[in-house]
């Protein structure tokens, strides 16, 4: 199973869990139901056994039967040591039992029982003071029935607290309550009614709980299984078709329709795929230019090693000896501007930004204190142009405006003029740099700035000492900081004009 799917499962899984272990958090709902259920049997029993109050006030429910009391002691219902008076006063000798023995009404018990029962559902029955049934709503009932069975009626004869229970053997819900005169007791009321209502409705809850969670589940899953069809096999295909690209050229999947941040990979993985080819392909074409710009000047060392030791006049060894000298040279330059320019773009990556203004950095160069040329380097900003801030590295900049200054003084004939001017247009900051050289020829503008190309026609100065990639590298550090450089005829001094253009910044 793909891992990805895997936690995608767990994730979703985790809200049906949660609602799982929920369901066991149902007793306190049931107790809540239970609570309230036992609250109206309270209710239904104060009301009772405030009414019963008034009665044993008066002694209306009281009337002796000796020799009923007799024949219940005998049958041992009634223990002669654990009798009590009608008040609740304990009776332990046999002749004052005798003389003393009252027991509630059961024909004025049954009549006040069944006129106070609120529900047909709601059974109340009335013990007397030694626990014995005198009235009961619901069955037809033994004058001897006893109240033994109620787990609580001697502690509620005994302390006279009131007690809730719920029996979930018999599924009954039960109130005893005592019924008081003065503070002592005459008797136990019991109130009960089935439990049934709260099963059920538990049982209701558990089933719809229960459903939600099988549906809740079924949703998990199949959200699951949707997940993993739009995000997990999509990954998988960009994953396997980024796998492919080490191994040989692939195209990446292209998921761009689908507008969300799958696709927005996928564009990124298709640019970078490309980005990478096109420099993978710009270093071969790159390692091709070198052989080729290294093997010339190797095969002249070459050819003038092979002649040299059978060259006997004096002269022309001398000449011989300084062409080799030459061409070493030019070897050496050539393999240090291929260096330089093989790490250009890193660089130009790693190196921190900031803002500055060319016109100052221009004027610390070619100002009054700046290293005289034999020709004059002229300087016009405009008064826009000299406030002017442009974000980059500076220093590269001045690499820039070094090399474009070098290659117009070689051109430039001597004691000529080199003008360099900026001014503000629009958004961006137009720089140019004139000479009074050559010029250029027509439909070279572009090519001057390929790899080892150089323009220089035999006449000038500097005949095979540059190595073509001086503007090259221009031009990469002007677009690296968003900007443009071209070149064309100057219409001021007709010679080369190189004009750069470079985005501008606002002032901090």
């Amino acid at each position: 199973m793909n891992k990805l799917f895997l936690k995608v499962f767990l994730v979703v899984l985790i809200a049906p869990l949660v609602f799982a272990f929920g369901v066991f958090y149902l007793n306190n709902f049931e107790k809540a139901l239970e609570e309230s259920a036992l609250d109206t049997l309270e209710l239904h029993a104060k009301m009772i056994t405030s009414f019963l109050s008034e009665e044993v006030l008066q002694k209306t429910l009281f009337e002796e039967n000796l020799a009923e009391k007799e024949r219940r002691v005998k049958d041992g219902f009634i223990s002669k040591t654990s009798l009590f008076s009608p008040l609740g006063e304990y009776i332990e000798k046999k002749d004052k039992i005798q003389n003393e023995f009252f027991e509630l009404s059961k024909k004025r018990s049954q009549k006040i029982i069944e006129s106070l029962s609120p529900f047909q559902q709601v059974r109340i029955r009335l013990f007397d003071h030694n626990g014995l049934l005198r009235a009961d709503t619901h069955e037809k009932h033994s004058s001897f029935e006893s109240g033994v069975q109620y787990d609580k009626m001697g502690q509620v004869l005994t302390q006279g607290h009131k007690i809730r229970l719920r029996d979930k053997v018999k599924k009954e819900l039960q109130v005893l309550m005592p019924v008081k005169k003065d503070g002592k007791i005459a008797g136990v009321l019991v109130v009960q009614s089935s439990d049934k209502g709260i099963e059920k409705k538990m049982q209701e809850i558990r089933q719809i709980l229960l459903s939600l969670f099988i549906l809740t589940l079924l949703l998990g899953i199949l959200l699951s299984f949707y997940l993993t069809r739009t995000i997990v096999k999509p990954l998988n295909r960009l994953a396997e078709g980024a796998l492919r690209t080490t191994q040989h050229y692939a195209a990446i999947p292209d998921l761009s329709l689908r507008g969300d941040d799958i696709g927005r990979l996928s564009k990124a993985l298709i640019k970078m795929t490309k980005d990478l080819q096109t420099r993978l392909e710009a270093i071969e074409s790159f390692a091709g230019d070198v052989a080729h710009e290294l093997k010339n000047p190797l095969a002249s060392l070459m050819n003038a090693v092979s002649v040299f030791p059978a060259i006997k006049a004096e002269e022309k060894k001398a000449e011989l000896y300084h062409l080799i000298e030459e061409t070493v040279l030019r070897m050496d330059r050539l393999i240090t501007d291929i260096s330089n320019y093989s790490r250009l773009d890193a660089e130009l990556e790693r190196e921190q930004w900031n803002k500055f203004s060319p016109f100052k950095m221009l004027t610390k160069m070619y100002g009054k204190n700046a290293l005289n040329f034999e020709q004059k380097v002229q300087i016009s900003f405009s008064k826009q142009a000299q406030k002017s801030l442009v974000a980059g590295e500076e220093n590269r900049l001045a690499q820039v405006f070094s090399n474009l200054v070098l290659n117009a003084v070689s051109f430039s004939p001597k004691n000529g003029k080199i003008l360099i001017t900026g001014k503000k247009q629009e958004n961006e900051l137009i720089i140019t740099v004139e000479d009074e050289g050559v010029g250029l020829p027509k439909g070279q503008e572009e090519r001057i700035f390929s790899r080892f190309y150089s323009y220089r026609p035999s006449t000038q100065n500097g005949l095979n000492k540059h190595s073509g990639i001086g503007l090259s590298i221009c031009q990469k550090i002007i677009n690296a900081m968003g900007g443009e450089i071209e070149a064309s005829c100057s219409q001021t001094l007709k010679g080369a004009c190189f004009t750069i253009r470079l985005p501008l910044e606002r002032e901090s």
